[in-house]
């Protein structure tokens, strides 16, 4: 897979700023949401606040 890097905007569907959501759903339009990957088990990813 290839991305388009353009600074200072993004990269492929990823935009600079782009809340969390939205960034979600950027990533989700990358795959096929029914396919489960190895990175898709419980506890892979964790998110902390930013202070």
């Amino acid at each position: 897979m290839d991305f388009d890097l353009a600074p200072p905007i993004g990269v492929g569907p990823l935009r600079i700023g782009m809340t969390r959501q939205s960034a979600n759903t950027a990533l989700d339009s990358l795959r096929d949401l029914s396919a489960v990957s190895e990175s898709d088990r419980p506890g892979q990813h964790i998110f902390l606040p930013v202070d």
